[in-house]
């Protein structure tokens, strides 16, 4: 894996993998939710591990450390390849840290690669340790603060919706239609259950919430930081007619077992065409409890000539599909599955293949998607699909 094709997230993970133990991993996986989503705030950490606020801060600085000393040996030894070093440069030159705009570059980086972290109390903290010296870190906190105290609330909010306007554009193409496509919006309206209770139940971040929608003219409830994001998308999107979380209840049968589940977002475009919206981290859209659901969506969907976007608001699922993994890279994971003796590849074996293919994760999402494998997480396990 290189820094070139490889997020943030996807870099950080791999780093925690190489560089902390699995104590130390579950402490800075449950402060900042990179397998979750769900970052948590100190308190909502210390209680898990029976600690105390201060200490849970002290670990989660000093496993940060760990990842970023580590890749700095690596780099100094001229080992590029290495997770921790790959982290480090990718993000320096991401955020450019010798540089007059580097304030600037961390506000934009988390922002576009860390939507779901609250910048002041995660996103910021997180990359700053990881670019800048102990000793220089205070004082570039407090700069990245100021910067944001000083800009206007008019200002970030213009900002936001012009930015969430052309990303829900860049996104609509990765909206899976299907024939033929339904385009009475007057009949998709009907759709809608008035009488289902919209919930913004907490995630364990606790950033569920309302905002009030100028183009529903009444509030609008989210679960998530994600999706917030996408509500705002459609908010601040000129194709959109209407929209509406939590639109109503679809059961259909998937895997041979009926399913009902609420969606996350139904959306109606002006050109009458309507989609649902399922807001997954892209990491995660493989993953076998994932595709049950979005196959139950899809023939759902299909049914009502309804199309269907599934992303967390930076890739969709169709970008998955499209994607070519190495065919060397994609034949070692059959091979290996094939021969075990459970039909299965654990964590161990799978870092094996992929450090000696130097392969990204959208290339193992895109093998698990084109073959139809099984795929979960905690603990890891990769199979053949029984199905």
């Amino acid at each position: 894996m290189t820094a070139s094709d490889s997020s943030f997230l996807e870099a950080f993970f791999l780093a925690q993998r190489e560089a902390l133990t699995e104590r130390e991993q579950s402490f800075v996986e449950s402060r900042y939710g990179i397998i979750s989503g769900e970052p948590q705030t100190l308190e909502q950490v210390a209680q898990t591990f029976s600690l105390s606020r201060e200490r849970i801060r002290q670990v989660v600085e000093r496993s940060l450390r760990k990842i970023k000393h580590k890749g700095q040996r690596e780099l100094a030894q001229g080992k590029t390849t290495g997770a921790c070093a790959s982290l480090l440069q990718s993000l320096d030159q991401a955020c450019k840290p010798s540089t007059q705009e580097s304030l600037e570059r961390i506000i934009t980086f988390a922002q576009e690669e860390l939507p779901n972290l609250p910048p002041q109390t995660h996103a910021f903290p997180l990359l700053v340790l990881l670019l800048f010296k102990e000793a220089e870190a205070k004082q570039v906190m407090a700069a990245l603060m100021q910067m944001l105290a000083e800009t206007t609330a008019d200002q970030i909010q213009q900002a936001k919706m012009e930015k969430y306007a052309a990303s829900f554009t860049r996104l609509l193409p990765g909206t899976l239609w299907p024939r033929p496509v339904q385009t009475d919006i007057h009949r998709l309206s009907g759709l809608i259950d008035a009488s289902l209770e919209r919930t913004s139940q907490l995630d364990a971040s606790e950033n569920a919430g309302k905002f009030f929608s100028q183009k529903m003219k009444r509030d609008v409830s989210y679960r998530s930081l994600l999706e917030m994001q996408m509500l705002q998308r459609l908010e601040a999107a000129a194709e959109v007619a209407i929209y509406q979380e939590q639109p109503f209840l679809i059961t259909e049968e998937a895997y041979g077992k009926a399913r009902t589940y609420c969606p996350d977002i139904f959306f109606v475009l002006k050109d009458g065409r309507g989609a649902i919206a399922e807001i997954t981290q892209w990491t995660h859209m493989a993953l076998h409890r994932n595709l049950i659901k979005y196959e139950t969506t899809r023939l759902f969907c299909m049914k009502h000539g309804l199309g269907l976007l599934i992303t967390d608001g930076r890739k969709t699922f169709k970008h998955l599909r499209q994607h070519i993994a190495p065919p060397a890279f994609q034949q070692a994971l059959l091979e290996v599955i094939a021969q075990s003796s459970t039909q299965s590849l654990s964590w161990g074996e799978y870092q094996t293949i992929r450090d000696q293919y130097a392969a990204s994760w959208m290339d193992f999402l895109a093998i698990v998607l084109a073959n139809r494998l099984i795929w979960s997480l905690e603990p890891f396990t990769l199979k053949n699909n029984n199905f």
